[in-house]
């Protein structure tokens, strides 16, 4: 049945089946495959092996779904996070999410489409229908496994909260200095003067060691060859943006039939390619749809 109060969380050292769905707020975990035939709702999944969700994510901008070492199968994800090391692949739709595929991510069932969010292939995006006629915003990014540029964009993030903190304690600093050139400091500001030294010492080392991870970041990045490409069968809308490596391509008008490169730092456009799946893989999407006709 349902993984709910009456289950609690599930930790397992194998595989999981679970014929119901896992309902809001709960946890599965196992070493190998998780194979839930219902929903999963704003919930997480994590697993070493394939994951596969017969009957969709509703995520509610909370869910959390990753594979460390298999690919993710789904009917259809709504505001949700994914993560796989493999594939992504959805017989549906992906709306407002953010999925993050180590190779592909693959949506083109007879109404698939990805509308709004992020979406990070290392290789290769793939779907029927991308965008929407109302031309809202969303981002894909292929050509560099995701998992790079989040380590490239965390420490962006480090980098940005230390200059923070330092420029509010060199802030503090600034106003207990000039209170020491017109007189000795009392006891409790002398030590808090001492604290904010010895902090700001520790901020500065630690902004040097960030900015110079970044730099190693930048230049593994140069060095990566301009592979990755955005297929489209139907429709290509505006207000699409495609990033491969550091080069930026926004959508401004409709596409159809189209694949997507960058070669030498010129935009390619070619005409649609259907991805080559495993067997695996055809297997998993062949029941996603399957359960769709049911």
């Amino acid at each position: 049945g349902d993984v709910d109060n009456n289950t609690g969380n599930i930790v397992m050292l194998g595989s999981v089946m679970i014929t119901g769905s896992v309902l809001d707020n709960f946890t599965v975990k196992a070493s190998g495959n998780i194979d839930v035939r219902g929903t999963v709702q704003k919930a997480s999944i994590e697993a070493e092996g394939d994951i596969i969700i017969r009957q969709g994510v509703n995520g509610r901008d909370e869910a959390r779904i990753e594979t460390t070492g298999g690919s993710v199968f789904t009917k259809m994800v709504h505001s949700a996070k994914l993560i796989a090391d493999k594939n992504v692949i959805v017989a549906e739709e992906i709306l407002h999410s953010r999925v993050d595929a180590g190779k592909m991510v693959f949506c083109n069932g007879k109404r698939a489409q990805i509308v709004g969010g992020v979406i990070r292939a290392g290789e290769e995006i793939n779907a029927r229908v991308i965008g929407a006629e109302s031309y809202s915003r969303m981002e894909l990014h292929v050509g560099m496994n995701p998992k790079v540029l989040q380590q490239f964009s965390d420490l962006q993030g480090l980098l940005d909260k230390t200059k923070e903190e330092k420029a509010s304690i060199e802030k503090d600093l600034s106003t207990l200095e000039n209170k020491k050139r017109t007189g000795q400091l009392p006891k409790d500001q002398m030590e808090r003067y001492q604290m904010y030294v010895g902090r700001k010492e520790k901020l500065d080392k630690r902004e040097g060691e960030v900015m110079l991870e970044l730099e190693e970041h930048k230049a593994y990045l140069g060095m990566l060859e301009q592979h990755g490409k955005v297929c489209v069968e139907k429709t290509l809308f505006p207000g699409v943006e495609i990033y491969i490596k550091d080069q930026k391509f926004k959508v401004s008008d409709e596409y159809t039939n189209a694949k997507i490169t960058l070669e030498g730092g010129d935009w390619r456009f070619g005409t649609y390619e259907k991805p080559e799946l495993d067997a695996a893989s055809a297997l998993a999407m062949t029941g996603m749809k399957a359960g769709r006709r049911r």
